[in-house]
């Protein structure tokens, strides 16, 4: 059910290009006027997700207009960006990759930190 929270909005976000957002080929810039929230996810491996759905779901609810922004990419579908260890979550601004988390992680915090301190820039 967590999962369904958190993924189902963005997986139906993500069959759509936000105003301001193009992408081109992989490994290749991504162009926006915002800052964009990119969520790698492995369906195999939802176990060791658990702490990015939770922060997810926080920041979802103390920054719902970037959050709504957010795009997610499953392992099974080529990334634009490359990316290769799951779970990873990106924030791009001004076409600079901002943040960076991947792999596990010790707890939600460890993922809120970084986010909350650029998306509340």
């Amino acid at each position: 059910m967590l999962l369904a929270a958190v993924i189902g909005p963005a997986l139906f976000l993500s069959s759509c290009t936000p105003p301001g957002l193009m992408f081109q080929s992989a490994g290749s810039a991504i162009h926006t006027k915002d800052k964009v929230i990119l969520f790698f996810s492995d369906q195999k491996k939802m176990e060791d997700e658990e702490q990015y759905y939770d922060a997810l779901l926080a920041i979802k609810d103390q920054y719902p207009e970037d959050y709504e922004k957010m795009r997610v990419y499953q392992d099974d579908k080529k990334n634009p960006f490359g990316i290769s260890t799951y779970p990873s979550l990106l924030v791009i601004n001004n076409q600079k990759v901002v943040v960076h988390i991947e792999g596990n992680v010790q707890s939600k915090e460890e993922i809120l930190k970084p986010l909350t301190k650029v998306l509340q820039n």
